[in-house]
């Protein structure tokens, strides 16, 4: 992946101005990067006395590439701040709904579910109950009915994932299924269930063989006999943008086929409509899919999934780019980041043509 912005600013300026003479008219980095880099190395300013640490993190990186015409890429900024190294693994935390999202929708893609695929089909206990009837689009798309709080076994690696599902859906439901919106993890954690059984494989050994391994995503993973699904996988920048890129591009990229378009556009399609919201953590987001965020545009909504430890990925189909914002922090300090950094992305940035 080639890098544009990772010198001192005098470089940069006569690296800038260099290159402008000898490349006239062709695509370049982000024309001006005062505000995202002035945004950038606050949040890494030292806390003032006697507070110590960082003011937001101690170390940030982002990365911006946009699509072009023919379907190649141009980075356009690619910076670490701070201590920050660019390859550093991080929990991702809700960042992981997405990455869940594009496994359950390759096992959709081979028909061995669909999203209407109920739990009673595959929980028969739960046949011809209210319960019975969620199906999976409710399920990855907190409309199932269940309980936002989280579920105390979510992520107990002394039991299993089928002990958990078991668990879950033996609680109350907080509301009718499709009927309101409350973000949370444990429909999805119900829907991993879902895929092991329709698979025959482990969740862990499921996204291994449908996602990670495909993509050579080599720094990414869940783990344990029990992983927390919509909020416990680890990554790192690049392989999330490696896996933004195929997303990105319909589903296959690097020549590897990852999701038909048709998953694609059904992730990217909208399920809470005009249902109550008892839940949502970013209210000003209407939307949501399979796995991520909808924030509609004329042009193709901006999708995302951010998560609670500063991790924050996107995609603007109506101006052609993807950003991935990698860093320990929090989902308050990363969207205060974006407030700043997605205005100037959307004032420079355009989709070819």
């Amino acid at each position: 992946m080639g890098a544009c912005h990772r010198t001192s600013p005098a470089t940069r300026r006569a690296v800038a101005l260099a290159i402008a003479v000898a490349l006239v008219g062709l695509t370049a980095c982000l024309p001006d990067t005062s505000v995202i880099d002035a945004r950038l190395e606050q949040a890494v300013a030292p806390a003032a006395p006697p507070a110590t640490g960082c003011v937001e993190t101690c170390g940030i990186s982002l990365l911006v590439t946009s699509r072009q015409a023919d379907g190649a890429d141009v980075v356009e900024y690619d910076r670490d701040v701070g201590n920050a190294l660019g390859n550093e693994n991080y929990y991702v935390a809700s960042a992981s709904k997405w990455l869940a999202g594009a496994v359950v929708m390759s096992v959709v893609d081979d028909g061995l579910l669909s999203l209407g695929s109920t739990v009673g089909e595959w929980f028969p206990a739960y046949a011809g109950t209210t319960k019975g009837s969620i199906t999976l689009a409710q399920l990855m798309s907190h409309t199932s009915g269940m309980a936002w709080t989280t579920n105390g076994c979510v992520g107990n690696q002394s039991t299993t994932l089928a002990a958990c599902a078991d668990t879950i859906l033996a609680a109350d439901l907080a509301a009718a299924p499709g009927t309101q919106f409350a973000y949370g993890g444990n429909s999805i954690q119900v829907a991993a269930r879902m895929a092991e059984l329709a698979t025959g494989q482990s969740w862990v050994a499921l996204s291994q063989a449908r996602l990670i391994g495909p993509l050579g995503l080599t720094k990414t993973w869940w783990t344990g006999a029990n992983p927390h699904v919509a909020g416990g996988a680890a990554s790192t920048q690049a392989d999330y943008d490696r896996f933004l890129a195929v997303i990105q591009s319909g589903g296959t990229r690097f020549g590897v086929h990852l999701l038909s378009p048709a998953a694609v556009a059904a992730m990217e399609t909208d399920r809470v409509g005009s249902l109550a919201v008892a839940y949502s953590p970013i209210p000003s987001v209407p939307g949501y899919g399979i796995g991520v965020w909808l924030a509609p545009q004329p042009g193709g909504p901006i999708v995302s999934s951010p998560g609670a430890f500063g991790v924050f990925p996107l995609i603007d189909r109506s101006r052609c780019y993807r950003a991935v914002l990698f860093q320990n922090s929090s989902f308050a300090k990363a969207a205060s980041q974006m407030a700043v950094i997605e205005p100037e992305l959307e004032r420079q940035l355009h989709c070819p043509g």
